[in-house]
């Protein structure tokens, strides 16, 4: 027996008036990769998170949500696996019997949990288009059980393998090796002759990586040094004084953070060396002797002149690639476009 059976007309239509409002809160909420979660008020005996702030403002402007219910964690979470299946079936359907590409990423999230993520890419109408088809958590990083779950994962959600037109992946020996990669398993796998695309973007970042390295033994120290400032900073009793942009947290994987690092670095040289400078005095006994401490030892590395010259120095070099990095980035550029823009961009600096 099914629950709208026992409930009348005006009661199906309150529970989902109810419901509608809280499935767009939440729509919104996960477009943006926010958490709909946040502190438990025991008080209030209720999250304060973005969702309830955002349901407190739904509520305050439509009294007929007064009442609602529907607002726990677990009924998030059902409500986010029914997106999820809702915009897979749509996927499934678009694609129907077409051939497609997979793009597959592992990495580990903020909760240490190791994660596999699979994109699909295919013509549609002649257009291009790729979509993330799935997110899972895996229990190894190893070739054989990513082979694993790249095959359970395609017919899970309705996609032949047999329609696999081509595979792409990062550099990694686990992913890229030529006798135990994933690559060369799964065509052993399905049987078939499935070319295999190292990602552009990513050996854009291999290169820059490898030029840095090769021309200044330093860069270890001076990237170090950006990594310390990003996160004195960043520290609330001292952000709230600094004016200056934002550093960002560097990620090795990704050059384009070396790059706004130094962009800020160049820009707010002065805001830096104010706060430093602030705090290191400490005229008012306003800080920690360890943050005292700390903003010294920083401010006689940062004013030293090569600290100064390599900061100038990476931009200019990786300014060079960023338009190249921009035009990788959208869905709609082809192999042989991304190969001519890669050729395009040699610069004699970086040969």
């Amino acid at each position: 027996m099914e629950l709208s059976t026992l409930l009348s007309d005006a009661q199906l239509e309150f529970h989902r008036y109810h419901l509608s409002a809280i499935i767009e809160i939440i729509q919104i909420l996960a477009g943006k990769k926010s958490t709909l979660s946040g502190n438990y008020i025991s008080e209030l005996g209720m999250e304060d998170g973005f969702f309830q702030t955002m349901f407190n403002f739904a509520i305050s402007r439509d009294k007929i949500l007064c009442n609602a219910k529907y607002t726990s964690p677990e009924i998030h979470n059902q409500i986010l696996c029914l997106l999820a299946k809702t915009i897979q079936q749509r996927i499934r359907n678009e694609v129907g019997d077409k051939k497609y590409t997979i793009k597959v990423d592992e990495t580990r999230d903020r909760c240490n949990c190791d994660n596999l993520y699979l994109c699909v890419r295919y013509l549609q109408d002649g257009n291009i288009v790729e979509h993330l088809l799935a997110v899972i958590q895996v229990s190894s990083f190893d070739a054989h059980s990513l082979t694993d779950s790249i095959i359970a994962i395609c017919p899970e959600h309705g996609f032949s393998l047999e329609n696999v037109l081509g595979q792409c992946y990062d550099g990694a020996s686990v992913m890229s090796g030529r006798s135990g990669g994933v690559q060369k398993l799964l065509q052993e796998r399905l049987g078939l002759s499935v070319p295999y695309v190292h990602c552009l973007n990513h050996q854009l970042h291999l290169v820059v990586v490898h030029a840095i390295s090769a021309v200044d033994v330093d860069m270890d120290a001076f990237f170090g040094t950006c990594n310390i400032l990003y996160n004195f900073i960043r520290k609330p009793t001292v952000s709230v004084h600094y004016t200056g942009q934002a550093l960002k947290r560097l990620l090795e994987q990704r050059w384009t953070d070396h790059l706004a690092t130094v962009k800020v670095i160049t820009g707010s040289y002065k805001a830096i060396l104010t706060i430093l400078l602030g705090i290191a005095t400490n005229e008012n006994n306003t800080y920690l002797p360890e943050l005292v401490v700390e903003a010294i030892g920083l401010l006689k590395l940062i004013k030293k002149k090569p600290f100064l010259f390599h900061a100038v120095a990476f931009h200019k070099a990786l300014s060079i690639l960023a338009p190249v990095n921009i035009h990788l980035q959208p869905l709609s550029i082809n192999l042989m476009q991304a190969l001519m823009l890669i050729t395009s961009s040699e610069h004699p600096l970086l040969c």
